[in-house]
């Protein structure tokens, strides 16, 4: 395991000015938002019945809330210590870990409910007759995340803390081979999942604009209306989500 890298950080003791309220508010709101999308999919239970969407939009919640609460209290706790609380190695290796796993596996749960979404546009009939083995799906997504995430535990890249001092990541500015290559690895995957993403997301509206080819499987008005408004539903969201994850995606991945 490589040494943690502290290059271009400076004096982290000496980021006195840093206020605490900041990452409150954002640890706050992240974990207030996951836990209401839980609370929400519990209480509309009856009318979703749990589809194969809604527990896609509930593992992305599990899996953001729990990166959050395990991450936060760490963070908040060297703030409040005024910069004196230093982060363990071990730590600082398991932040890395903890944010790899969560952006891969959030994004690849986002890539799959809008292939989910595509399929169920693009083939009605045989999406409601089929299995979709939505659970398999998630324990592959949350298996591989945690074996790319893994690899600088493994020596396979290695940590660096970032400013201002409160969290660790992939270290993306060596220039050793293992670390270039880890960095290569992890930014192809997110950008490859992020293209697939739009490419299924695009090709779900252009169908929706083009329903009434499909809408023929359905005698009945208000039937197909109502589903009408649940897939445009359903994309809107999913939309915002891509929007959101793009937004924050982007800057990094491409900046390896």
């Amino acid at each position: 395991m490589e040494m943690m890298d502290f290059s271009d950080t400076g004096n982290l003791n000496e980021s006195l000015s840093e206020s605490i309220v900041p990452p409150i508010l954002q640890g706050s709101f992240g974990i207030f938002g996951n836990l209401l999308a839980l609370i929400l999919l519990f209480c509309y239970s009856k009318s979703h019945k749990w589809g194969a969407f809604y527990k896609y939009v509930f593992a992305l919640a599990i899996t953001d809330l729990c990166g959050l609460l395990f991450h936060y209290p760490v963070a908040v706790t060297r703030y409040a210590s005024n910069f004196e609380f230093d982060f363990p190695e071990k730590f600082c290796y398991f932040d890395v870990f903890l944010f790899s796993f969560s952006f891969l596996s959030s994004a690849m749960i986002v890539c799959a409910m809008s292939c989910d979404r595509l399929f169920a546009v693009r083939y009605p009939i045989t999406y409601r007759r089929g299995n979709h083995k939505t659970k398999r799906v998630l324990l592959a997504v949350w298996i591989f995340s945690a074996i790319i995430a893994s690899f600088p535990l493994l020596g396979f890249g290695s940590a660096k803390m970032y400013y201002p001092g409160t969290w660790c990541f992939i270290n993306f500015a060596s220039q050793r081979c293992l670390d270039r290559i880890n960095t290569y690895v992890y930014s192809s995957l997110c950008l490859l999942i992020l293209l697939i993403t739009v490419i299924a997301n695009t090709a779900v509206i252009y169908s929706i604009c083009k329903y009434d080819k499909q809408d023929c499987i359905i005698s009945n008005d208000f039937e197909r209306r109502r589903r009408k408004n649940d897939e445009t539903y359903i994309v809107t969201l999913m939309l915002s989500i891509v929007i959101v994850f793009s937004v924050c995606w982007i800057p990094l991945v491409v900046g390896t």
